[in-house]
């Protein structure tokens, strides 16, 4: 899917600060920049299916997130 570069713009601004990600090289941060994709998830929305492992990393640019596993 193709990305508005406004996305882009703020996906790779908010690699580029962030504790876990600023120190890799500056081609790393465009590569992943370009595969992310930025979503606006609504209060108490699931993320992912509960039925499954979900392989999608999860960077949370706003807001905050609450993470449950079932026994």
């Amino acid at each position: 899917m193709l990305q508005r570069r406004g996305d882009y713009d703020r996906i790779r601004l908010a690699l580029g600060r962030s504790a876990h990600f600023s120190a890799l090289p500056p081609a790393v941060l465009d590569r992943l920049a370009g595969l992310a994709e930025l979503r606006h998830v609504p209060h108490g929305r699931r993320l992912g299916r509960s039925d499954s492992m979900n392989v999608d990393l999860w960077i949370i640019v706003s807001g905050a997130v609450r993470v449950s596993t079932r026994p």
